[in-house]
């Protein structure tokens, strides 16, 4: 703990109860969003110093560890170490001509680094530049970024949700362990999170002047940074719930599920070449791709069942890694209560997107549901395509929207009980 630690935690604190003060929101929304920045501090150091003491550099958990491999945390804070010396030795011009190999650091399994112009790696540079270099200061500081995203989690909720139950939206999603381990290491995930959180906010609420364009058009710049399929799979959703919310299923929807299909196949059997390296995957990339991808699943029509079965497994279950609840390790803990706890909510909620099939005709709330779908698959496909499985980290981007359709699905269920 350095002096920064302090400091830190003081502003985020402050500053989350300046914002509420500006936004006159509700008391009972500066208790949830302030509880849930000291469970997240408190989170932070306990595992910061746990895995200290369990002999990992930095308090970065690394390495292979109870037959899994940990290495993202560590290949951000040494990439950012490289790029810091870079800075330091004059090199910064070098940089900015991209003269600067793109990776320098491999870890023992072979895995590259992120490399000198990612930007999570650039934004951990500057902050070490300025002297913050403990692990432990540096995911606090990226807590600031809970503030946003409970602000805004709260009023996308209020598009579809009371008062109550949009606190009680906000309270479920922010203690999730997975999302509380999001928050609590040195990762990218909870920057992207309330980045796509705010995104779906002005695409709901459909309240765009000049203020928020400039902010959607700032995210989707630094989406396309942090993850940039995102914003394909946003943009193609825009365009296939776009005038298309009149009904659940629609002949739209079969056109657009058939777009779907032959944007894979085009993937699968495309001969892919130099020149077609772009922003979103350089040649290299798009032909591994293809390679890993038919290796997994294949390329015929039974392709689409294997890829579609794997696709409504991944999104529904996470492996529960029983083993790491006996680890002593709190970051092991809280991932293996992620999974199981991020499990059971998915089926639950999917069980209320049966209600919203049958009983649903309200088009504000077809649209939802019809967004969170196509945004959900899309989404899927791509991580499945790339990865091969869905971390329970990447289905924390759509677990907000299944939460508001959950608590609408009760609530409604609720009322027509009581109207009997």
């Amino acid at each position: 703990m350095s002096i920064f630690t302090p400091l830190v935690i003081i502003l985020i604190l402050l500053l989350n109860y300046y914002l509420y003060k500006k936004n006159s929101y509700s008391k009972s929304f500066l208790y949830i969003s302030s509880a849930f920045l000291i469970i997240y501090i408190i989170t932070t150091i306990l595992i910061y110093y746990n895995n200290l003491s369990n002999g990992f550099e930095h308090g970065i958990l690394f390495g292979d560890v109870l037959n899994s491999h940990f290495c993202d945390e560590y290949k951000y804070y040494v990439d950012s170490d490289i790029l810091l010396n870079h800075f330091r030795n004059g090199e910064i011009t070098q940089w900015l001509n991209k003269e600067l190999p793109v990776y320098e650091f491999v870890d023992f399994a072979g895995h590259a680094s992120y490399g000198n112009y990612n930007i999570f790696v650039i934004l951990l540079t500057i902050l070490k530049s300025i002297g913050i270099n403990s692990t432990l200061d540096l995911i606090l500081i990226k807590l600031v970024v809970y503030i946003p995203t409970s602000i805004y989690l709260y009023k996308l909720s209020r598009i579809y949700l009371s008062e109550k139950l949009s606190l009680i939206s906000l309270g479920l999603f922010s203690i999730l362990p997975g999302y509380i381990l999001c928050n609590s290491l040195l990762m990218r995930d909870n920057i992207i999170i309330a980045m796509i959180i705010i995104i779906f906010y002005y695409i709901f609420s459909k309240k765009l002047n000049y203020k928020s364009i400039i902010l959607i058009l700032l995210l989707s710049l630094l989406l396309l940074e942090f993850r940039s399929y995102l914003i394909l799979v946003v943009i193609a959703t825009l365009i296939f719930t776009f005038k298309n919310s009149k009904s659940i299923f629609r002949i739209n929807d079969i056109v657009y599920f058939a777009a779907i299909i032959g944007t894979i196949y085009f993937f699968v059997h495309f001969n892919f070449q130099l020149h077609h390296s772009n922003t979103f995957f350089s040649f290299f990339q798009i032909t591994y791709l293809q390679e890993i991808f038919t290796t997994q699943f294949g390329t015929g029509i039974s392709m689409l069942f294997k890829l579609f079965y794997q696709l409504v497994l991944h999104i529904i279950y996470d492996p529960p890694y029983l083993n790491f609840l006996s680890s002593g390790l709190i970051y092991l803990i809280l991932y293996s209560f992620g999974n199981i706890i991020g499990t059971i909510l998915t089926l639950i909620c999917c069980v209320s997107f049966i209600y919203f099939i049958i009983k649903v005709k309200d088009s504000k709330l077809i649209y939802l549901f019809k967004f969170t779908a196509y945004f959900t698959i899309l989404t899927g496909l791509i991580v499945l395509a790339k990865d091969l499985f869905i971390i329970h980290r990447i289905t924390l981007m759509w677990l907000p929207l299944f939460i508001i359709i959950l608590l609408y699905s009760i609530n409604e269920i609720k009322n027509k009980i009581k109207s009997k």
